[in-house]
């Protein structure tokens, strides 16, 4: 089986909504509310992460390819 890169965006946001849905169940369940003036900043910011990251890590596959003196595509 062939591997693949880390797709570290959709791995971000994964971990970001599993975290709003365990902490908006455990709420239903508890004496608990989450104030949304705080979960839209923090959705924004985990936005913002994960672009950093995909960038720098676009960047670094860039980075790689060149280093190895190929473009990535298959030339067959």
């Amino acid at each position: 089986m062939k591997s693949h890169d880390l797709d570290v965006v959709s791995l971000i946001f994964g971990v970001l909504f599993a975290g709003l849905a365990i902490i908006y169940t455990i709420g239903a369940y508890a004496d608990f509310t989450l104030n949304p003036r705080y979960v839209v900043p923090g959705i924004l910011v985990g936005l913002g992460v994960a672009g950093l990251l995909g960038s720098i890590a676009a960047q670094r596959r860039t980075d790689r390819r060149a280093a190895v003196g190929t473009d990535g595509l298959d030339t067959d």
